[in-house]
């Protein structure tokens, strides 16, 4: 997950500084979506590791609408960062900008909790033990 955030990062970093050049554009896109890809298959595998069996429909539902939210609302801040204080050029570059750094501190986020947490905290459920 933290690989897949960083190379994420990286790729909104070139969208908003390659913004001049269609090819920097494309290229910094591909570069987010393999990111987000490995991000979002390491999301699945820690909700499957920390999870029952029995509960894992359901926090994959919960993760599937928490999504759904972000990426319903994401779009409609960054239209109100870019039409509201910056003119497009600007407004453009800080809102992918913003993004690699929300990113950015994802990352700092799972590496904290998982030396808070230690991998002996993701454990099975006991009835997954009996079985």
């Amino acid at each position: 997950m933290v690989f897949g955030l960083a190379i994420a990062a990286g790729g909104l970093l070139a969208i908003a500084l390659l913004r001049w050049s269609e090819v920097g554009v494309l290229l910094g896109m591909a570069i987010f979506g393999i990111g987000i890809g490995l991000a979002t298959v390491g999301n699945t595998n820690m909700l499957s590791r920390a999870c029952s069996r029995e509960n894992f429909g359901s926090a994959m539902a919960v993760n599937q609408m928490l999504l759904m939210i972000g990426m319903s609302a994401g779009p409609v801040i960054a239209s109100l960062v870019i039409g509201g204080f910056a003119d497009a050029s600007t407004g453009y570059a800080y809102c992918w900008g913003s993004a690699a750094l929300l990113a950015t501190v994802a990352i700092g986020l799972i590496l904290w909790s998982k030396a808070n947490l230690g991998i002996e905290s993701v454990r099975p459920a006991p009835q997954e033990e009996k079985a």
